[in-house]
């Protein structure tokens, strides 16, 4: 029997229309595609597919661990391929390796509008770390603490909808640890803190390449949770080749770390990036 399940309890995962089945201990999420979540034109972006990735790797793990409360510790990321063409995307999960403290998960993300033989949107690859012995779903905990609380979802119009950064002085971008940002443990969510590397490192390869980038791959290792905020994000460009007499696009490796300024400026995300800029 297959169980529908959308997360009541993190909003931006209901502003993003996120829904999920799981059905014999498999999860099937789909992203509806939407003009804010793109980067460019057709293009969504990679942050958005993390979120999509995490999502259906937590739900595969539920299964996997009889309930028991997991977290993610690393994720690997690369994509899209491709543009868009139809109007969500599907993503699933298999699991590679369970051991005793966690499990590695491949997902899998394809284009609605595409046939399966087309290949990829985009792949990812999720480690999770067992938490606690305790059985009993995080999720379903948090939705008995919530019950009768939830807003309306407000129609999504833009990426700010989501998340809204500050610019740092200098570079950089700083995400107050709001309600929407939080996930059920209270802490910022895996795949928001993607989202806010996507933007610091897009905004640095930006400067480094003089012209709009393309974020299409992040590595990103989660060292502590973020619980006071706000979360500063800084991006420090490793390499970058520019265009040569216009043939090829402009590519930039970066540097990513997350901190908890509120919590004495404490590590929260390293990671690393790959950008490109975008033709004109």
């Amino acid at each position: 029997m297959a169980t529908i399940a959308t997360d009541p309890v993190g909003s931006y995962i209901r502003q993003l229309q996120l829904a999920f089945e799981t059905t014999d201990g498999v999860t099937t999420g789909r992203l509806p595609v939407h003009p804010a979540l793109c980067s460019a034109p057709g293009l969504v972006r990679i942050g958005a597919l993390t979120i999509l990735a995490d999502c259906v790797a937590g739900f595969d793990a539920l299964s996997a661990f009889d309930m028991a409360w997991v977290g993610t510790s690393e994720l690997g990321i690369h994509g899209p391929f491709g543009t868009v063409v139809g109007d969500e995307i599907i993503a699933t999960g298999r699991l590679l390796k369970q051991r005793k403290s966690g499990g590695v998960f491949e997902i899998s993300m394809r284009d609605s509008g595409r046939r399966d033989g087309h290949g990829p949107l985009a792949t990812a690859t999720v480690t999770l770390s067992l938490l606690s012995q305790q059985r009993g779903s995080k999720l379903d905990s948090a939705i008995a603490e919530h019950t009768g609380q939830l807003a309306p979802v407000t129609p999504l119009t833009s990426l700010s909808d989501v998340l809204e950064p500050r610019s740092l002085p200098g570079r950089g971008l700083a995400l107050e640890l709001t309600d929407n940002v939080r996930n059920s443990w209270q802490v910022l969510s895996g795949g928001v803190a993607a989202l806010l590397t996507e933007l610091a490192a897009q905004e640095a390869a930006a400067e480094a390449l003089g012209g709009h980038c393309i974020v299409d791959g992040l590595s990103l290792h989660f060292l502590a949770p973020g619980r006071s905020g706000p979360v500063e994000a800084r991006a420090d460009v490793l390499a970058a080749q520019t265009d040569r007499n216009g043939i090829a696009p402009g590519t930039a490796h970066l540097s990513v770390r997350l901190t908890d300024a509120g919590a004495e400026d404490r590590l929260i995300v390293a990671a690393t990036a790959t950008a490109h800029r975008s033709p004109a």
